[in-house]
C-alpha cells in the first residue's frame, strides 16, 4: 500500500485563512478551489473573475480549463493588470490567460475584457478600462512578488494611494510600464485569492500578513483578508530584506 495524499492545512486568521499545502498538490489544490468557486457563482447568477499574470497561475487556469461543471456562458472575466505590450506578445498576461484558458473554453467573446495597451479615442487604457470595470469583482485572483508587490502595485506606488479603479504603473524590472486595478478594485472584490508558491516568497509572504508591516512597503498586504492558497515551500523563517 502507498503512503495517504497529505491533505491541505487550513488555518484560520483574523484576516482571513490560509490554506497549506504541499508543492506537488499546489497547482491541484488551488484549481479545485477556484473551480468550486466559480461552478457556485454560474449556477447562482452571471458574475465576474479577475485573473492575474506572473509564473504561478498558468497551470492553474490550464486545470481550470478542464472542469465541466463551470458555466462560462454566465462569466465575464477581466484583469488584474496588465504589461503595456502588445496581446500577442508572450510577456502579456492577456496571451498568457488565452493561452492557458480562455481558448479551451466555451466562453463568449464579447465576456472577455482584457486590459487595453494603447489609447482608446483619446481616452488613456487607465480610463478606459476603469470604465469597463464593475462595481465589484466576485473573484480576484492575485499573486505576489518577492519584493511583495500584487498586481502591478509595486512597493512606495503612488497608485497605492490612487482614489480611481485603474492607473498606470511602473515596474522596476521590463516590461516596465504596466497598467493595474487598485486598491480601490482589489478590497471591494467579494472573494481574494492570493496565490504563493517558490521558496524565494517566503519574505514577502510573512510581511505581507504581518501586523507591523505597510501597505506601502509591501502592497500584498492590501488582499491579507482573503484567501491565500500557499505552497509549504514557502513557508520557513524569513531572511532579512536586503
Amino acid at each position: 500500500m502507498g503512503l495517504p495524499k497529505p491533505t491541505p492545512q487550513i488555518s484560520a486568521a483574523p484576516f482571513g485563512y490560509q490554506i497549506i499545502v504541499d508543492p506537488d498538490a499546489f497547482i491541484s489544490t488551488a484549481a479545485k478551489f477556484l473551480a468550486r468557486k466559480l461552478v457556485a457563482l454560474t449556477n447562482m447568477r452571471h458574475g465576474s473573475i479577475a485573473l492575474s499574470g506572473g509564473s504561478t497561475p498558468g497551470p492553474i487556469y490550464r486545470k481550470i480549463s478542464q472542469h465541466k461543471g463551470i458555466d462560462w456562458s454566465r462569466l465575464d472575466i477581466f484583469f488584474t493588470d496588465e504589461r503595456m505590450v502588445s496581446h500577442d506578445d508572450p510577456p502579456s498576461n492577456y496571451h498568457l490567460a488565452r493561452e492557458t484558458l480562455l481558448d479551451r473554453v466555451p466562453i463568449p467573446e464579447e465576456q472577455i475584457h482584457p486590459m487595453p495597451v494603447e489609447a482608446q479615442d483619446g481616452i488613456s487604457p487607465a480610463r478606459a478600462y476603469a470604465k469597463v470595470l464593475p462595481t465589484s469583482i466576485d473573484i480576484l485572483v492575485l499573486g505576489i512578488g518577492e519584493d511583495g508587490h500584487t498586481a502591478s502595485l509595486f512597493p512606495h506606488s503612488p497608485a497605492l494611494n490612487s482614489e480611481a479603479t485603474v492607473e498606470q504603473t511602473y515596474s522596476p524590472l521590463p516590461p516596465f510600464e504596466r497598467l493595474s486595478i487598485t486598491p480601490t478594485v482589489i478590497k471591494s472584490a467579494q472573494l481574494m485569492v492570493t496565490l504563493v508558491r517558490g521558496a524565494k516568497k517566503n519574505l514577502a509572504l510573512h510581511h505581507a500578513l504581518a501586523n507591523t508591516t505597510s501597505v506601502d512597503e509591501w502592497p500584498a498586504r492590501i488582499a491579507r483578508k482573503g484567501v491565500w492558497i500557499v505552497g509549504r515551500d514557502v513557508l520557513g523563517t524569513p531572511s532579512k530584506k536586503a
